[in-house]
């Protein structure tokens, strides 16, 4: 870099950001920290299957199509008809009777 007249300079972490940049920072953390924990939610009440972290019960769904049903009636016997399920990030309750549903 010398013979093109530019000097190499090491980039130094605390030069190259403004603190008022390590505040945003901070506050976007604390935010992101301090959000509501989803096992605060009221889904926690309902029945359901054993939840793995990040997983929740996908690994039981991965079964061939023919027998989600045959998990459908296994899961009403054991729950009830109103329980929970996550598949990943994402919470589904399944509700068995149409007067649940209206």
């Amino acid at each position: 870099m010398e013979k093109f007249g530019c000097q190499s300079k090491s980039l130094d972490l605390e030069e190259s950001i403004p603190p008022v940049s390590w505040i945003i920072l901070g506050a976007i953390l604390f935010l992101y920290l301090k959000k509501p924990d989803r096992k605060k939610s009221n889904l926690r009440n309902f029945p359901g299957p054993y939840q793995y972290p990040i997983l929740g019960c996908a690994l039981e769904f991965n079964i061939p199509n023919e027998e989600y049903t045959t998990l459908a009636q296994k899961y009403l016997d054991t729950y009830g008809p109103r329980y929970v399920a996550k598949i990943g990030p994402v919470n589904m309750v399944i509700l068995a009777g149409a007067e649940d549903v209206e």
